[in-house]
């Protein structure tokens, strides 16, 4: 695919051009540890959460156990302890490079029965479940309309508390307590498979309930652009990056919706020139050679970046050197400025002496 380029005139004999390492960026949209809502009643929004109870005999508040503010869950026997996620990065359903997580201290009171949990939107439950001697953790799966139980072979010793983590990649899931290996993975309904809520029933505590969506893009990733309606554009490593650090700021909902209202060559000037695409329609800059000197085969280049809106740092690409015998033949690269042009600032300036230089045509470019 071809990048896309910005070209201006800078002087007589030269022309500034455009031209068009892969990371992870986890977005935490709730953590709740309850801190400050001991005694309150569960009808509060906080941390992109929404909590509620409801049940003709339903106890539960947050309350100061063992000097911590903590859930405490006393539902009964018709009630539920819920958590609406008022955020979009995490409700809605994972692409391949997607992953959401949900984690939470959690106190079990084990079962002796199997539980059977409702609800039309339920993706997945967790149960402790005592049978004899021993106490096992129990995943509930919910695979387009066929319910499972499955023991996920993970042993609960006591009721004490336990840091009990969901991973969810695509339509599975993962789980795993006080850090110890994974079970899983475990199959579930594959029309929706973020999460959109969270719910409690039967007794026990919760704390530090953590809900986060992790973006992995990386080179070679294909996004959909201009809401074409499938992958229309393959990342370089820069422009993952640039993505991934962008989620991280302004959130998946955010930066998806930029996506689908512009066009490739957009996207790509944004990403190059590091320009939030979130906050500006279209990349907006000027990038000029402001002053050349020679000595005999020396020759000292001076370019300038101008840019225009909400700039997240300095550019996403090298400044290179390229001369031509004629200006209008096959310009041949010279060497690069080196690491340059990296401040965040609006405007910056970069010089370099390069030596060898017969030609008297210059072309300078911010390659990817």
């Amino acid at each position: 695919m071809k990048r896309s380029t910005i070209a201006t005139t800078a002087l007589a004999l030269a022309a500034s051009v455009f031209a068009g390492s892969s990371m992870a960026v986890t977005v935490t949209n709730v953590f709740e540890n309850f801190d400050g809502k001991t005694g309150a009643a569960l009808n509060f929004t906080r941390t992109n959460l929404t909590w509620y109870a409801d049940g003709t005999d339903n106890l539960s508040g947050i309350s100061n156990i063992n000097e911590n503010a903590k859930l405490y869950l006393d539902t009964g026997s018709d009630g539920l302890v819920s958590a609406t996620l008022t955020t979009n990065d995490v409700n809605v359903a994972l692409a391949a490079n997607e992953t959401a997580t949900f984690s939470a201290r959690v106190s079990f009171y084990p079962s002796s029965d199997d539980v059977t949990p409702t609800g039309s939107d339920l993706r997945f439950a967790l149960y402790a479940k005592a049978s004899g001697s021993q106490t096992n953790l129990i995943a509930y799966a919910k695979d387009d309309g066929t319910t499972t139980q499955i023991n996920t072979d993970i042993i609960i010793p006591d009721t004490g508390e336990k840091l009990v983590a969901v991973r969810i990649v695509g339509t599975s899931f993962y789980v795993a307590v006080d850090g110890g290996q994974e079970a899983g993975p475990y199959g579930f309904i594959t029309t929706d498979s973020g999460i959109n809520k969270v719910e409690f029933q039967g007794n026990g505590s919760v704390d530090d309930v953590t809900i986060a969506y992790t973006s992995t893009l990386a080179k070679d990733t294909s996004i959909d652009i201009g809401n074409t309606g499938s992958p229309s554009h393959t990342l370089t490593d820069n422009e993952a990056d640039y993505l991934n650090n962008l989620v991280a700021k302004e959130g998946k909902a955010a930066v998806a919706d930029k996506l689908a209202a512009i066009s490739e060559e957009t996207f790509e000037k944004a990403s190059l020139l590091n320009q939030d695409i979130t906050k500006d329609s279209a990349a907006s800059a000027t990038f000029s050679i402001t002053d050349i000197k020679r000595s005999g085969s020396d020759v000292t280049v001076k370019v300038k970046l101008v840019r225009n809106g909400t700039i997240l740092g300095g550019v996403n690409g090298t400044v290179a050197l390229y001369t031509c015998a004629t200006p209008n033949g096959t310009y041949e690269k010279v060497d690069t400025f080196g690491t340059v042009l990296t401040t965040n600032a609006s405007e910056a300036e970069a010089t370099k002496t390069f030596t060898g230089v017969t030609a008297p045509f210059f072309l300078v470019k911010i390659e990817d």
